[in-house]
């Protein structure tokens, strides 16, 4: 996608902006025309014009403003409406790239795509189009008025313009490297003193800053020597490019030229004076190009930021609704799955099925796969290989809709919305209350609601924040609201005390004899009655059995167990 390419929905009105801000520009030099006929007819004593010319001048000044201020409206209505585009394009990108991907990125990269791009596209859109569009046509305007008026003092009203370009454009040479240059030291302040502020923690319990200070100061002082360089090079020669272009050096020049003109013969009132006011709005362009370059530059910049944003490949959205089970009456089929994390096999020809009912447990290491598994089977991410069957269809061709709604999940990084507990639970729909009640009673968390200052209608973030534990148990209920065929849990029982996880598991038993329950733990000790145990090692399915045929014949549960026994042998923490 080319960068302005982006700019297609608001292209019409932005056409508009800009023949309304040429028409501003020429208007505006109506009164300077005006000024000129009744000065020169002044200084040659003839009669002075009518006062038709004065009206004009007046229309003149009223009109430009109007179609000024019109073209600036209509480029603003435009800005606005093409951020609001862009923000929708990007969450909707941000919504159906693999998670993986998200994650990645990183919160910074994704602030500055959402946020701080499509802000630094404001001055572009609504500002810089129609300041090149004024400093095209006055210059343009200017130079052929004063033609008309004397073609020899229009050439000299070049030589200014002529010699800013010049001297501009030396200082700007090689300036493309110097400003990628800047960029990145900037990044590098902003990537220093993110880590500099994160290890404050770590500084006061252990005193010092480490390195992150170091890297900082580093970067801050880097910054300085090539900035000083930079400047300090080309400092002169832009101050040069500026002040040979100035409106007063531009009109007394002309003056100068024109007096002289005027003593010899061959320059007329009307010349010098025409020359003396159109003389500076030749010229202008240079004193006002270099902040409209840099406004340019940076909002191409982040054009290309957004465009390789929106490139990003996306999930496929599905259309085919599942219907009934998978052969042998199974909700979830993974049929030779594979999958890779930058060039790492992570998943390597996993297969198994899980039945329409049962609860069933998928143990291994940490690094197994375990959480693979749960994000494929949410669609945070296709597999590489293979194929995940739902109902009896491939996972890639079912709506999201369709897919959550068969499915549960509940995560153990689980991230309430700054909304009413009612509406975390219930995802903002209107639903009977003994639904919302009976839901928080399976998940154990209806007591801990009640509790609350404002019950089911506090505000988490606003009137409290809720523990880790308590987070996990409304993300369940609100899972088992939808009243799923599968409910996947991964280490969702991991934050919570031992009083109230056995009050889960009670819970989890009880709803896998109406649905699957797949619970994603590293804990053995509570999965040992599980209806069947599937065990991942190294990305591969190692076991697939009970607890007691496990032990007999899987070496990786075995060392599960083991591992898990040595930890909670007594003393080992002493």
């Amino acid at each position: 996608m080319t960068p302005l390419h982006l700019l297609r929905p608001v292209r019409g009105p932005l056409a508009a902006a800009a023949v309304l801000q040429a028409i501003g520009s020429l208007l505006a030099l109506l009164p300077l025309l005006v000024l000129i006929s009744f000065t020169s007819a002044f200084i040659a004593d003839d009669r002075l014009p009518g006062a038709t010319l004065a009206v004009a001048a007046v229309l003149g000044t009223v009109g430009a403003a109007l179609a000024t201020a019109a073209a600036t409206w209509v480029a603003h209505r435009a800005d606005a409406n093409l951020t609001w585009i862009l923000q929708r394009r990007l969450s909707d990108t941000i919504r159906h790239i693999p998670v993986p991907t998200v994650t990645g990125l990183g919160g910074g990269r994704i602030k500055k795509a959402v946020h701080d791009d499509t802000a630094a596209m404001h001055y572009l859109v609504a500002h810089t189009l129609l300041d090149v569009t004024a400093l095209v046509v006055t210059p343009l305007a200017g130079l052929i008025a004063l033609a008309l008026a004397d073609w020899r003092l229009a050439l000299c009203g070049l030589v200014p313009l002529v010699l800013g370009v010049r001297w501009y454009g030396r200082a700007m040479r090689g300036s493309g490297a110097n400003f990628a240059e800047y960029a990145a030291a900037q990044q590098r302040i902003n990537a220093t003193i993110v880590d500099y502020v994160r290890g404050l923690p770590t500084a006061k319990v252990y005193g010092g800053t480490g390195g992150a200070r170091a890297r900082y100061t580093a970067a801050v002082h880097a910054f300085h020597d090539f900035f000083r360089a930079w400047s300090s090079g080309t400092s002169a020669v832009t101050t040069a490019s500026w002040l040979v272009a100035a409106p007063g050096v531009t009109a007394a020049f002309l003056a100068l030229v024109g007096g002289t003109g005027l003593a010899v013969g061959w320059a007329t009132p009307d010349g010098l004076v025409a020359g003396v006011l159109l003389g500076p709005a030749i010229s202008a362009p240079v004193a006002v190009a270099g902040p409209r370059l840099q406004a340019l530059r940076t909002g191409m910049s982040a054009m290309r930021s957004i465009g390789e944003f929106l490139d990003r490949p996306r999930l496929s959205r599905g259309t085919t609704i599942p219907e009934g089970g998978t052969a042998g009456g199974d909700v979830v089929r993974l049929e030779h799955v594979g999958h890779r994390y930058d060039d790492r096999d992570v998943l390597q020809d996993v297969t198994f099925a899980l039945p329409d009912r049962g609860l069933v447990a998928l143990v291994g290491a940490s690094g197994s796969g375990k959480s693979t598994i749960a994000a494929l089977l949410a669609r945070f991410t296709d597999p590489a290989t293979g194929h995940v069957i739902l109902g009896g269809t491939d996972l890639r061709d079912v709506p999201e809709a369709a897919l959550y709604e068969r499915i549960g999940f509940v995560f153990q990084d689980t991230k309430p919305r700054r909304a009413s507990v009612r509406d975390n639970i219930t995802g903002g729909h209107a639903l009977p209350e003994e639904r919302i009640v009976d839901a928080a009673r399976q998940a154990a968390v209806h007591d801990v609601v009640l509790a609350l200052p404002r019950g089911y209608d506090t505000v988490l973030g606003d009137d409290i924040d809720l523990s880790g534990g308590q987070r996990q148990r409304i993300a369940l209920a609100r899972a088992l609201l939808r009243e799923p065929r599968l409910l996947v849990l991964d280490e969702t029982l991991s934050a919570v005390d031992p009083a109230t996880r056995t009050v889960l598991l009670a819970g989890l038993r009880a709803q896998a004899r109406r649905r699957t329950v797949l619970l994603i733990t590293h804990q053995l000790h509570l999965v040992r009655d599980a209806d069947r145990i599937l065990v991942l090692d190294q990305g591969r399915l190692a076991g697939d059995g009970t607890h007691t045929e496990l032990l007999a014949g899987c070496p990786a549960y075995r060392t599960l167990q083991e591992g898990e026994t040595a930890d909670t042998a007594p003393g080992k923490n002493l």
